[in-house]
């Protein structure tokens, strides 16, 4: 296609961006930050600020440079997409490092790690192998516990390990290991009223979405850095049906 004026280079550029946006977007929001994650971790304002400044920088730029009888026009118009695309990567980069990449199981509720609490040295502790990588499509459902020989130190060593076992891969579990203690957490969806009065709304939503098996559905407090939300797990399995920006307990 000929491109022969300004008005058709910035279309063109704008929807181009939009489409690379929008792809951007969808990794970032349905896998490294699904449900409630995005907006309880602040990426939500941060990686949509990012691209909106992308989406727009980057065809206004055109529409400045383009001119069909500039001998740099291809320069101009490179040095333009590489800028653009540069600004991209580093916000992609900039949620990836920080990313949710574990919902970590610890015996009572669930503690929600991510991507920068966990190094190349502690993934090196790992007794599994599969903790000694990270997941790169989103956070995986494991649980952690203490060993025997760990249980048995000093009551201050004991009390710190457990405070920072989320981010110790050498006591990572496959998540199914603690089943009867997960099953055990879980309460019914109905104790989220009392705490969370102002959103009766969205808690009748949720048991709505579940009355076919209301009694086989129960939350799990889940601590997050820097908000406490819960997980919604069925019973049965242990599987994670959905995390919700809701308080498990009356504050």
């Amino acid at each position: 296609m000929k491109i022969t004026s300004r008005k058709q280079a910035f279309t063109l550029h704008l929807i181009g961006s939009l489409f690379i946006a929008a792809m951007a977007a969808t990794l970032v929001f349905l896998f490294w930050y699904p449900w409630s994650l995005s907006a309880a971790t602040g990426a939500t304002d941060i990686f949509l600020m990012l691209l909106l400044i992308d989406v727009i920088t980057g065809p206004c730029l055109t529409l400045i440079v383009f001119d069909r009888e500039k001998k740099e026009l291809k320069r101009d118009l490179i040095f333009v997409v590489l800028l653009q695309l540069s600004a991209l990567a580093y916000g992609i980069n900039a949620v990836f490092v920080a990313r949710p990449v574990y919902y970590v199981f610890t015996g009572n509720n669930f503690e929600l790690t991510y991507a920068n609490d966990l190094n190349d040295e502690r993934l090196a502790n790992a007794r599994l192998d599969q903790f000694k990588t990270l997941p790169l499509l989103g956070p995986e459902t494991i649980s952690a516990r203490l060993d025997e020989e760990t249980q048995n130190e000093r009551t201050a060593i004991r009390a710190m390990l457990t405070r920072n076992l989320p981010i110790l891969p050498q006591y990572y579990l496959p998540y199914n290991e603690l089943l009867p203690q997960i099953q055990e957490s879980a309460r019914p969806l109905s104790y989220l009223r009392e705490s969370n009065a102002d959103k009766r709304s969205e808690i009748d939503e949720l048991q709505k979405k579940h009355a076919e098996n209301i009694n086989a559905v129960g939350f799990v407090p889940l601590n997050g850095a820097d908000e406490d939300l819960v997980a919604i797990v069925r019973k049965t399995d242990g599987h994670l049906l959905d995390i919700r920006r809701l308080k498990s307990e009356k504050k």
